[in-house]
């Protein structure tokens, strides 16, 4: 697929046929998202609003995916908590493990949306740490 930008480097047509003035379309590239492009100084650039959102999203997608394995640990220790079993994992501390994730997550949302860049929103990583556990 082609694009057709304006003077600012927003897309303002697409196709599949060439022009004197269309380019090739971003990758990732789809009609419903044509807002969200921009040409600027030879590259293709997403709207940061747009870049952060989904980043988020990541984030909270591999958060809600971390407390969800937790799920059987909790169980585990719940039963052998009734069953007064020693040396084994508590129910608090794999609450802790899943608020400390929540935690992580809250932090990297707001890291998030400070950044400034597409690159840096795309190179962005998180981890639990040390601090985030209750």
């Amino acid at each position: 697929m082609f694009v057709s930008i304006n003077t600012s480097g927003f897309i303002i047509g697409f196709g599949y046929g060439v022009t004197e003035d269309s380019l090739p379309a971003p990758e990732g590239f789809t009609p419903e998202n044509k807002r969200e492009w921009c040409y600027q100084e030879g590259e293709w650039l997403r709207d940061l609003a747009v870049l952060v959102s989904e980043k988020q999203d990541e984030v909270k997608a591999w958060a809600s995916k971390q407390i969800k394995t937790l799920d059987w640990r909790k169980s585990r220790a719940e039963e052998r908590a009734v069953l007064n079993l020693p040396d084994v994992e508590t129910p608090a501390e794999v609450y802790a493990e899943r608020e400390a994730i929540r935690v992580a997550s809250n932090r990297a949302e707001a890291e998030v949306a400070k950044l400034d860049s597409q690159q840096a929103i795309e190179a962005f990583t998180w981890q639990v740490k040390a601090a985030d556990y209750p």
